[in-house]
């Protein structure tokens, strides 16, 4: 089986599924075989047995239906014509139904059946159409009798036995053909679970042996690949991690062995390559290894020269021949840098020694290159700012002693000032206090009369309200009169209206006594009737006429009340005008009494604050006096102070010897290379030495 395990997973793969699909192939031509002997066994049944015993029966129906149909004709003696459509009809569908029957027939036994069939129906309807004949002619008694004949009766017989003997037929020829389908599906069901479970089972073995193969190759892969993962890259990972930290004793020890490979395919090129992953870290961890050599090597020669340098044996140097590559030019440029850092600091460290001395002329002039140069630039920048502040705050003391002398007078001054300036503001105070007391006075006086023009002009409001009001009501008051006399008038037509009627009425009784005059005895009561009517028709003319008298009277007082009233509206509104013109004086009065007092309160508040300011005015005044006696003070104070500062100046050397005292300075400079590690001197080193 080499073969086999020499193959790739694909064939094999193809291999397996290939022959599991051949069995497949064989199961599903067995069923289809199968379905297809079953589908013929239905097919017969469906399209030929079931129909040809469905016409039999059919046709037998049809026969009986003819033959009630002749009788129901004999007793309705052809008086009814339905019986007549339905035997034409059912004669026509048994002929069709025969014919089904006899395409139904394949064998001969049935195909002789129908034959036989078919002649006895020729005959029976024969037979039967004589009978219909008659029966339609009204012959019923000789229909009768053909259908009561024995020779119809043998043939209707025979013909109803045929058309059941064909039906038991084709119904027992169709219970053959589906019990042979039965048994084929049986058949096929069996043969269908036999290649079913051999396949299941050939399947279940390939792929358990299959898996059993693959999963073993990939377990040991599995398990190598864990362990290189979980040993050696973890130890090494382990290591590099100390290493990054600083930790140099770390031990990696490679413990995975390599893989047995069985097969060339997938799986045992994945095995060559687990195989070659650990070959590869177990170089890593010799490279790591020889890694930590070097390291604790270039870790030993830093940690010697960090002691030396720590005790300033700044000249001790590494040896940097034991070294290789990259870490033998760690090495040698730390030994480089030392060389470099030795210079300017001896230079730096004797300069600082000459400004020890308070000699501010020194300067570091060595050729320095980067963070040196801005060693050298910072320290001689900041030498000459120190004496450029010297050279000011001397020139500054001078200047102080000047102004100490100088402020010392003026103090004298102000002091004299002072006290002029607060005898004048104790007068200025008197006088503004006096004129804060007129001026409160005349205050006073103005809210008073404020207040008597404010009542004034209330009641002069009021007043004008009034008045208004009375032209309110006189122009109401005229109204209403004008309405009374426009209603007298309406009166007037009413009593003119009833005068009209009491003459009318006159004139009726005048009519109603003559009538009753002409009526003689008869018309006596009616005319005493008459008589009294046209006595109250006389009164009511001459009451009316009484009211029509004094409504003409009412209207004439009427207009005189309206004119009378409309004259007091006019005296109203002139008064109401004259109290307005009153109201707005004083209104005008009281704006200008408010305006004046408010200005005679600002001049009081003003008098009073000049009366403050002038105290304060005095108050500054003094303080000011007793502010020159301690600027006097501090005068002589500061005079003493920049003698003292004077004399602190001159001990630091910040300018040449040859000049005045105000000349620009001269640097010392200091020589390069003193002190350096290279030569002997007092700040020097010993020679380089190597470790």
């Amino acid at each position: 089986m080499q073969w086999f395990h020499d193959l790739k997973i694909r064939p094999k793969l193809l291999l397996s599924f290939g022959l599991m699909i051949a069995l497949a192939v064989i199961l599903g031509g067995v069923g289809l075989f199968s379905l297809k002997s079953v589908d013929e066994g239905l097919d017969v049944v469906v399209n030929r047995e079931l129909p040809g015993a469905v016409a039999a029966v059919g046709f037998q129906n049809y026969v009986h239906t003819v033959q009630r149909d002749v009788r129901t004709g004999i007793l309705l003696d052809g008086s009814d014509t339905a019986w007549q459509e339905s035997f034409r009809t059912s004669m026509d569908q048994a002929q069709r139904e025969l014919a089904i029957v006899g395409g139904a027939m394949v064998s001969d036994e049935g195909i002789a059946m129908h034959a036989n069939s078919e002649t006895l129906f020729a005959q029976w309807r024969v037979l039967n159409e004589q009978i219909f004949d008659l029966a339609a002619r009204t012959q019923g008694e000789a229909a009768l009798e053909l259908l009561l004949s024995p020779e119809l009766a043998a043939i209707a017989g025979d013909l109803d036995q045929m058309a059941y003997q064909m039906a038991e037929w084709k119904t027992t020829y169709a219970a053959g053909v589906g019990a042979d389908g039965l048994a084929t599906s049986q058949r096929a069901s069996l043969m269908v679970v036999v290649v079913l479970g051999f396949a299941v089972l050939l399947g279940l073995g390939l792929a358990w042996w299959l898996s059993g193969l693959m999963a073993t190759q990939i377990r040991e892969c599995g398990e190598r690949a864990e362990s290189l993962r979980a040993v050696c890259i973890t130890g090494l990972e382990g290591g590099i991690t100390a290493l990054s930290r600083g930790d140099l004793t770390q031990d990696v020890i490679p413990k995975t062995q390599p893989l047995q490979i069985l097969g060339k395919d997938e799986l045992g090129q994945l095995a060559g390559t687990v195989n070659g992953m650990i070959t590869q870290v177990k170089q890593a961890i010799t490279s790591y290894d020889t890694c930590r050599v070097q390291i604790q090597a270039m870790v030993d020669d830093s940690a010697g020269l960090a002691e030396a340098a720590v005790e300033g044996r700044l000249s001790t140097r590494a040896d940097a021949a034991r070294h290789h590559g990259d870490f033998q030019r760690i090495v040698q440029g730390i030994n480089d840098t030392l060389d470099a850092v030795l210079d300017p600091i001896d230079e730096a460290a004797a300069a600082l020694d000459r400004v020890a001395q308070r000699d501010f002329t020194v300067q570091v002039t060595g050729d320095y290159r980067g963070d040196h140069a801005k060693i050298k630039d910072s320290l001689n920048t900041a030498v000459s700012e120190v004496r450029s502040a010297l050279q000011t705050l001397a020139q500054s003391a001078h200047a102080l002693a000047a102004s100490s002398e100088e402020l010392s007078a003026v103090s004298t001054q102000i002091g004299s000032n002072s006290e002029e300036t607060t005898a004048q503001a104790g007068v200025v105070s008197a006088a503004a206090e006096q004129v804060s007391k007129n001026v409160q006075t005349v205050s006073t006086g103005t809210e008073e009369m404020s207040a008597s023009i404010k009542e004034i002009a209330k009641n002069a409001s009021d007043a004008a309200r009034v008045a208004g009001q009375a032209v309110t009501m006189a122009d109401s008051t005229n109204s209403t009169v004008g309405k009374l006399g426009d209603s007298s008038a309406e009166i007037g037509e009413v009593v003119k209206t009833i005068t009209a009627i009491a003459q009318q009425t006159n004139i009726l009784a005048l009519n109603a006594t003559i009538e009753a005059a002409r009526a003689g005895e008869a018309g006596k009561g009616f005319a005493v009737v008459a008589n009294e009517v046209k006595e109250l028709a006389k009164e009511t003319a001459e009451a009316t006429e009484d009211i029509g008298r004094k409504i003409e009277a009412i209207q004439v007082d009427s207009q005189g009340a309206v004119s009378a009233i409309q004259q007091i509206g006019q005296i109203i509104t002139q008064i109401n005008d004259i109290q307005t013109t009153i109201a707005s004086a004083v209104e005008e009065q009281t704006a200008t009494t408010n305006e004046i007092g408010r200005n005679v309160s600002e001049a009081a508040q003003g008098s009073t604050e000049i009366a403050q300011n002038i105290t304060g005015v005095a108050e500054a005044a003094g303080q000011t006096s007793a502010g020159a006696q301690q600027g006097q003070q501090a005068s002589s104070e500061l005079a003493r102070m920049a003698a003292e500062l004077q004399t602190l100046v001159g001990q630091f050397k910040f300018e040449t010897e040859a000049g005045s005292g105000r000349g620009v300075a001269a640097t010392a400079a200091v020589p390069a290379g003193a002190g350096n590690g290279k030569s002997t001197n007092g700040r020097g080193h010993s020679s380089t030495r190597r470790f």
